[in-house]
């Protein structure tokens, strides 16, 4: 049941939780390019999803009902500083996988599961009562005093935390801002993806920040205003959603080499110099440029000599096995030096192909439309018109016609 006056925050805070954790899981399952960046992404929108449906559970009787679910999951709000700091820094820096050391930043999240015990250990009638007493002072509900640690410390220390994480990435965006200008290296595609993350920044740091001073001021007083709070992180949610529907190559992260003191566009302008073996067995996180000198020649020399990739459902998996590269390092490569996703790319090399076959095969012009499209690589008539279309702008008769 939920109070009447209380219905707008309850459908603003469930609709928004709920548009988010779709979101995130669609993010997380669907994207087979396995990409890191993605994946924080999908974990950060996750852990602001949490928020918004956990406050509001508190506007129902679901915890009356259910008790044992109260805060069962609250160490998930340890983690939106982690995820969202290291999705930023790994799209900047152009990382495939995180250091050992980032383990850490979790610890908090170890301690909020920690902190639940106490109330876990209750029996039913014994959760219910502590419920309703926390239930009838909101302050309550922020000093969190059914926990192991003394009230009022670990919510303090979470927004802390989460707001410093925050500064963190957003100072990382100014850096590496500098970084590009100081070297006079602008690609369009970059420029939108710093606006992304640049917008996606500011929105947490001001949920956080409203966060914390209403954290601070519940502690020491009465006060509280959540429904702002509540507002802000759902039109994070709400505009992190439109933005990867509406613009999905924010998705394929930096194009280039950025992760480098020298930024280049494309592993041909680089010229190894050194020891080679060394520069291969460097302990880092993304793709070293000798290693992307090896992965383009692996891969063009791949397409020139391979045509396996013209069987229907051809994946990066597929490659990646050919090959012997990780998929996590072969998606990479591939949006950083051809600028674009794995489909495209590989779409790309069919349309190519589609193009010699025009151009060489003489008998091209008595092929059904069924059997070309089949021929490069697609499992269905539908599928195959609509790539036609979608890249020439025209039919394939009419495309074949005028080729």
């Amino acid at each position: 049941m939920i109070i009447t006056e209380q219905v707008g925050p309850f459908l603003f805070m469930f609709l928004t939780g709920i548009l988010g954790l779709a979101v995130s899981i669609i993010l997380f399952m669907s994207h087979n390019e396995k990409s890191l960046g993605n994946r924080l992404l999908a974990l950060s929108v996750l852990s602001i999803s949490y928020v918004l449906l956990i406050n509001a559970s508190f506007l129902t009787n679901l915890y009356q009902l259910l008790p044992f679910t109260y805060r069962v999951f609250s160490f998930i709000t340890f983690c939106i500083g982690p995820f969202s700091y290291l999705y930023v820094r790994t799209v900047l820096r152009q990382e495939y996988k995180l250091s050992k050391s980032d383990i850490l930043f979790f610890v908090p999240a170890l301690l909020g599961l920690i902190n639940r015990i106490p109330f876990l250990l209750l029996n039913r009638e014994e959760q219910i009562e502590t419920i309703n007493l926390i239930n009838q002072n909101l302050k309550m509900v922020v000093l969190e005093p059914d926990g192991l640690f003394p009230p009022g410390y670990l919510a303090i220390f979470r927004v802390t935390m989460t707001l410093g994480f925050v500064v963190a990435q957003f100072m990382l965006l100014i850096e590496w801002k500098k970084k590009l200008t100081s070297n006079h290296f602008y690609l369009e595609q970059n420029a939108e993806m710093i606006q992304w993350l640049k917008m996606y920044t500011n929105l947490l740091l001001l949920s956080v920040s409203l966060l914390f001073i209403q954290t601070v001021l519940q502690v020491s007083s009465a006060l509280h205003f959540e429904q702002i709070i509540i507002l802000t992180m759902g039109f994070t949610n709400l505009i992190t959603s439109i933005m990867l529907f509406a613009r999905p190559k924010i998705l394929y992260g930096m194009v280039g080499w950025m992760q480098e003191k020298i930024p280049i566009i494309s592993v041909k302008d680089y010229n190894a110099i050194g020891d080679a073996k060394t520069e291969f067995n460097q302990n880092r996180l993304s793709l070293t440029l000798l290693e992307g000198k090896d992965y383009k020649h692996r891969i063009e020399t791949f397409f020139n000599e391979d045509k396996s990739y013209l069987e229907p459902g051809f994946t990066i998996n597929n490659l990646s096995k050919t090959l012997n590269i990780p998929v996590y390092q072969l998606s990479s490569f591939i949006n950083q030096e051809y600028q674009k996703s794995f489909v495209q790319f590989i779409n790309d090399q069919r349309f190519e192909y589609l193009l010699t076959m025009i151009s060489e095969d003489p008998a091209f012009k008595n092929y059904t439309i069924d059997y070309i499209g089949k021929k490069i690589g697609f499992n269905s008539r539908t599928s195959f018109i609509e790539f036609i279309k979608k890249r020439t702008g025209k039919t394939p008769s009419e495309f074949f016609k005028e080729a």
